[in-house]
């Protein structure tokens, strides 16, 4: 690109010069520049040459591609009659923007041809300015590096061509000024690794050709969107955690692999009625995968429907932690898991804690499994926060999906659960660890098109909703709302699920809530095995026909105790816990029954009000108590 210079020749009076030889050469030098008298075309004047009009006026013409921009010029005016005059270091060059040499056989990895993109970087070195790719393919089969100062703006139709392992690395995507919808790179040649970055940013699948319509065909949006989420980092210059934002305007993007994210990735779609991923084919593991072997933390995804058009699992995530955000997305058209969330590979990786699931819906749709699972909570998958997820099987009579939830993990929280129209809405526990701590608030099981399922587990058959497996121990707690109660209702524990892990909360057939230990409404809490250290235990009575200063309560929430042949001396208690209520039953009419205060014998002495003995005459009645771990207090009667 040529550059003009335009002045004019006066005398010290300021009388224009006329006819006035003019000489141009190098800044601070003698040496003869190459200039040009029009803006194109023409020949060189390697004399560096030219003579003033009548009125004093010269023009020229310098050209990029003789010179770099931070080259000068000296002009040199003279007449005879007349002194002549020097004027040095003149900046004709503009000192920023450069446009690049086109012409798609010109290398513009190649530093010695003036101005191709490495060309123009060297030249402008820690300058500030700003390089534009005109409209035309520009091959890149040298790789280049482009510094911290320099943007890099891509006029539509301004595309670089990398060649097999040739990378183009910008400083950051914030460094390129392009449109989202508009491709900059051509990955026909490098599908690894032909863009990459040294600092975090927000790129876009389209800058690599991505199209983003359903006219893309199959799989045809698969390698821009893998580039767009794995471009390479100059690790010379970045040290700690790395991110990457991926921005999916509107569209449909087929893909036919694997999606695979790493830690700090952010996949945010513009908006999740406009912006779907679509799979045309199977993934290996997943369409969208974290195949972690340590701690995965800052990973997000947000805004989008991860539609599998039944090929299999959706998203499969492993080793997730801190930072980890997955929001207003559906996972859907899935055939064995909607969202299976684990930790890293076995013997490699600790547990995952600490993610965040918020307004997700996975839906099976015509295309599920009758074997398949919704959502699937594998082990040591702990600490996890759910809230507003909608589960739902799709079809009528629930044969696209199986389980609705399978929870193995410790401490995870689901609030305002939704399960609808899978066969077994809910499993607790069953994997390879202990299972405890997870709570469940505002769970709602609307399985309207499925009748009471019966089914096996753990050698256990019946019509339940939600299993608590052997290993769920240590305070699973479940807030039910069961609406169509009719179909739905039973809770099963299996073995030796402690009793108190379960504290149901549940609905009647008219909305209104109420706490329930012994029932759901129109069901029951079915109990398998020994139930042990109870706060309120399900279906644990204790018979009581003698006197007794050191009964055992262990796992027990009622004691029975029968004055039918004579009167009956309760004087302590033993095996309770902090916190454990137990309830005194008079079961006959006969006699009396007498809870003495503080007796002195046993483990866990009563603590009476008024301090005083507690006597129940003729007639039924009782007392209710509660352990503080080392005695009983009688809290009514």
């Amino acid at each position: 690109m040529r550059y003009i210079y335009q002045n004019v020749v006066q005398d010290g009076r300021g009388n224009f010069v006329a006819s006035a030889t003019v000489t141009v050469t190098l800044a601070g030098g003698t040496t003869k520049a190459s200039i040009y008298s029009a803006l194109t075309g023409g020949t060189v004047d390697a004399d560096g040459i030219i003579t003033t009009g009548t009125d004093g006026t010269f023009t020229f013409y310098v050209d990029e591609a003789n010179y770099s921009h931070s080259q000068q010029f000296r002009i040199v005016w003279s007449k005879s009659g007349f002194t002549s005059e020097t004027w040095d270091y003149i900046q004709i060059f503009p000192d920023g923007d450069r446009t690049l040499l086109t012409g798609s056989t010109v290398d513009q990895g190649d530093a010695a041809i003036v101005g191709t993109l490495a060309w123009h970087v060297a030249d402008i070195s820690t300058d500030y300015a700003t390089i534009t790719v005109l409209p035309g393919d520009h091959d890149l089969t040298t790789a280049v590096t482009v510094g911290s100062t320099i943007n890099l703006e891509f006029k539509n139709g301004g595309v670089i061509v990398p060649q097999a392992g040739i990378t183009l690395t910008v400083y950051s995507p914030e460094h390129i000024i392009a449109s989202p919808r508009q491709q900059i790179i051509d990955i026909t040649n490098n599908s690894t690794d032909p863009l990459g970055f040294f600092l975090s940013g927000t790129v876009y699948p389209q800058w690599w050709g991505a199209i983003g319509e359903t006219i893309s065909g199959s799989g045809g949006d698969t390698s821009a969107v893998q580039c767009a989420v794995s471009w390479p980092v100059d690790a010379t210059l970045i040290t700690g955690t790395y991110s990457r934002k991926i921005i999916f305007p509107s569209g449909i993007y087929r893909m036919d692999e694997d999606l695979v994210i790493v830690e700090g990735t952010i996949l945010e779609g513009e908006n999740i009625r406009s912006t779907k991923l679509w799979w045309d084919a199977a993934p290996s593991v997943a369409g969208i995968h974290v195949n972690a072997t340590q701690y995965e933390s800052g990973i997000q995804i947000r805004n989008m429907v991860i539609d599998m058009n039944g090929y299999g699992i959706p998203a499969k995530l492993e080793g997730l932690n801190e930072w980890c955000v997955v929001e207003n997305v559906e996972f859907r058209e899935f055939t064995t898991y909607g969202l299976r969330l684990e930790t890293g590979e076995t013997g490699t990786s600790p547990t995952s804690n600490h993610a965040s699931f918020r307004n997700i819906r996975i839906l099976a749709g015509q295309t599920g499994s009758s074997s398949g699972t919704g959502l699937y909570v594998g082990d040591n998958v702990n600490q996890f926060h759910f809230d507003a997820v909608t589960i739902d099987g799709g079809t009528s009579g629930g044969t696209s999906m199986e389980y609705g939830l399978m929870c193995r993990g410790n401490q995870n929280v689901f609030t305002n659960l939704h399960i609808e129209d899978v066969l077994k809405p809910i499993q607790i526990g069953g994997g390879s660890a202990n299972c405890r701590g997870n709570i469940f608030n505002s769970l709602e099981i609307n399985n309207n098109t499925i009748e009471k399922v019966s089914w096996t587990f753990n050698g256990i058959t019946g019509t339940f909703g939600i299993v608590v497996a052997s290993n769920a121990t240590d305070y699973t707690m479940l807030s039910v709302r069961d609406k169509y109660s009719t179909k739905w209702g039973d809770v099963f524990l299996r073995d030796t699920a402690k009793a108190y892990s379960v504290l149901p909360r549940t609905d009647d057939a008219n909305d209104n809530m109420y706490q329930s230990i012994i029932s759901t409404y129109d069901g029951k809490i079915i109990v398998d095995g020994e139930l042990m250290k109870g706060r309120e235990v399900v279906n644990a009575t204790i018979a009581l026909a003698a006197d007794s200063d050191n009964l055992d309560v262990s796992g027990g929430n009622v004691v029975e105790v029968n004055t039918a042949a004579a009167t009956r001396t309760i004087g302590g208690l033993t095996g309770g816990v902090d916190g454990q209520i137990i309830r005194i039953i008079k079961v006959s009419a006969s006699n009396n029954l007498v809870i003495e205060h503080d007796e002195g014998i046993g483990d866990q002495d009563f603590l009476n009000p008024g301090a005083a003995d507690i006597t129940i005459g003729s007639g039924y009645g009782g007392v209710t108590a509660r352990c503080n771990g080392t005695a009983w207090i009688i809290i009514s009667e």
